[in-house]
């Protein structure tokens, strides 16, 4: 009898640990998706702002520039 009422508790034992593991299992994957979702929304906003379409200039301002050495070689 002693015997039947452990091996019911370690059953029990097994079953919660079991429960409790798959719990945790699904709480990592959905960290995990929410990390990888985090990183994408990152990676989206700096090409944003660091992309190709940030590097646009105005030719105008680009003169700027030669009139200063245009000024400087006339000294």
């Amino acid at each position: 009898m002693n015997f039947e009422v452990g091996n019911e508790l370690n059953e029990k034992t097994l079953e919660a640990k079991d429960n409790e593991l798959q719990a945790k299992e699904a709480e990592i994957n959905k960290l995990k998706n929410e990390l990888n979702y985090l990183k994408n929304q990152i990676l989206n906003k700096n090409k944003k702002i660091f992309g190709a379409s940030s590097e646009k200039v105005d030719s105008n301002q680009l003169s700027l520039f030669d009139e200063a050495e245009k000024i400087v070689m006339l000294k």
